[in-house]
């Protein structure tokens, strides 16, 4: 880093509302692994002496980051704001830390006004969010999420200091090579906490880490007999390489339950895009309570990542079949969620995570996104086709 502290920019004004005090189940650093200890002396002395304004934390999967940063903060006195890049993963964050945590875009702006286009539909116009000088720490949860551009505005417009946590080997944001809230971590944790030593997960996910091709590791999985999927077993998420086996094996589970691709009550949908009309992140999921029809219906969503949203016709698109969205179209673009792409999947977590088809193309692309789709699984893990 070159930049400090003082010369971002120094705006002033009330501070939002998600500074939190709050306590969590923390622990004691006495019963800190040897290399969360080590985290925690060289974060203790980036502290103190106010050495640069970004402190980047990385790990491993399993080696419980976001249980050692509360426990650090509690134990160094110091009160911090919790954010990640969508809601979803804010989501998860607020759960493992029992504290409120909220995405970098309703951190770093505010609605300003409303734009009204010619065919009547609106939009909301935003501007920075006013910061006083004396920020708190802002910890940043799955940074290596953060793209190039909420990294610049992060930079110019929060004036505090930024603990940054995040693995290395996850997907970078899409089209670049890897976010800089990630890049030449301070310190990173390598001892695994969060499942039991020799967890078939973890197990895999270490092969990869250590440099197995996406190809060797699958062939290696396939062999073992952990990963496969059990007559009857219903897997909580499954994750394709591909949009177009997502909307196959989609269309297959909708036909088996007597569904077609259309839209109707108790469906689990995830955004496509974002749309800040009605407040939906790129990658949300969400339930639909019910589906009205008319020049004034439209979809209820409530659940998952949101609270309740009433989606009008005009604000949502009623085709659950495209592959991708449509950058012209500036609607909330919704598909079901019963299969998902490894981008949409990342900042969340699900019980039983079946992988539904091995990664191709360049190696080192391939496997960091095998990585990714492998730790979103947290007890058991499937791969394969899906019957």
């Amino acid at each position: 880093m070159t930049d400090t502290q003082e010369n971002r920019p120094n705006k002033v004004g009330p501070a939002p509302k998600h500074l939190v005090t709050g306590t969590s189940s923390i622990l004691d650093p006495r019963d800190f692994t040897p290399c969360q200890t080590r985290a925690l002396d060289t974060f203790a002395a980036w502290w103190r002496t106010g050495e640069g304004p970004e402190f980047r934390l990385g790990g491993h999967a399993g080696t419980g980051k976001t249980t050692f940063v509360r426990s650090a903060l509690a134990a160094l006195g110091i009160s911090a704001i919790y954010a990640a890049p969508t809601n979803r993963a804010a989501r998860v964050l607020s759960e493992r830390t029992h504290l409120p945590a909220t995405t970098l875009h309703a951190l770093l702006t505010r609605v300003a006004g409303e734009l009204v286009r010619p065919d009547g539909t609106t939009e909301p116009l935003f501007e920075d969010n006013l910061w006083p000088a004396a920020a708190p720490l802002l910890v940043v949860d799955e940074a290596s999420m953060v793209g190039k551009d909420m990294v610049r505005r992060l930079r110019e417009n929060f004036p505090g200091r930024v603990l940054a946590m995040g693995d290395p080997l996850q997907l970078p944001p899409v089209g670049e090579v890897a976010s800089a809230l990630v890049r030449d971590p301070h310190v990173t944790l390598t001892t695994i906490t969060r499942q039991e030593a020799g967890s078939p997960i973890l197990l895999l996910a270490g092969y990869l880490r250590d440099g197995a091709t996406a190809r060797a590791a699958w062939e290696s999985a396939e062999k073992s007999g952990h990963f496969a999927l059990r007559d009857g077993e219903r897997p909580d998420q499954i994750i394709t390489w591909r949009n177009a086996e997502r909307l196959a094996v989609t269309e297959r589970l909708r036909k088996e339950r007597g569904l077609t691709m259309a839209p109707t009550a108790g469906d689990r949908v995830v955004a496509l895009n974002t749309c800040h009309s009605v407040g939906v992140f790129n990658g949300d999921q969400t339930y639909i309570h019910s589906v009205t029809s008319g020049p004034f219906g439209g979809l209820h969503l409530h659940g998952g990542d949101l609270s309740d949203r009433l989606v009008t016709v005009g604000e949502v698109t009623r085709s659950f079949t495209a592959e991708k969205p449509d950058p012209a179209d500036r609607r909330l673009q919704l598909a079901h969620a019963d299969a998902i792409t490894c981008h949409k999947a990342q900042g969340g977590q699900w019980s039983h995570v079946h992988v539904a088809e091995r990664p191709s193309g360049k190696e080192l692309f391939t496997r960091q996104w095998l990585y990714t789709a492998v730790t979103r699984a947290q007890s058991r893990l499937t791969i394969g086709g899906v019957a």
